[in-house]
């Protein structure tokens, strides 16, 4: 009997031991398993931060866009309506201009022809009964 009892406490302070490794490696995995907890709240939340920092950003990417889209258009409008009447002045203005000039040329070479011809005398005018009897 008394190396029944021996056995039986020589198994009960295995058991213990292996109860005290089994209580050991459950807290090692309990720590294990909150620290992986942790770290995945962690991941979660700078991906979370990393989606919403990437929407702020394709939103303000999609508003530079638009905006710049819209200048390119008021330039495109600006050029489709102000340049036609534009070049249109111009054209009208240069016109002129070259009408002016061809018109004062004409006075001049008109100036220059009759400052060159000699001066004639007019033929007496016939008194006033000659000419009504003609």
């Amino acid at each position: 009997m008394e190396t029944q009892i021996a056995r039986q406490a020589k198994a009960l302070v295995e058991l213990n031991q292996q109860l005290g490794q089994v209580m050991g490696k459950t807290r090692t995995l309990g720590t294990l398993l909150d620290q992986t907890t942790e770290r995945m709240a962690t991941a979660l939340q700078t991906h979370g931060q990393a989606l919403r920092a990437s929407i702020e950003l394709t939103e303000g990417q999609a508003r530079d866009d638009l905006r710049q889209a819209h200048q390119r258009l008021r330039k495109a409008l600006l050029l489709a309506v102000v340049m036609p009447i534009a070049v249109t002045v111009t054209t009208c203005a240069l016109i002129a201009v070259a009408a002016w000039s061809w018109a004062q040329m004409q006075i001049s070479a008109v100036r220059a022809a009759h400052a060159q011809e000699p001066i004639r005398p007019s033929p007496p005018s016939p008194p006033p009964s000659v000419r009504r009897s003609r």
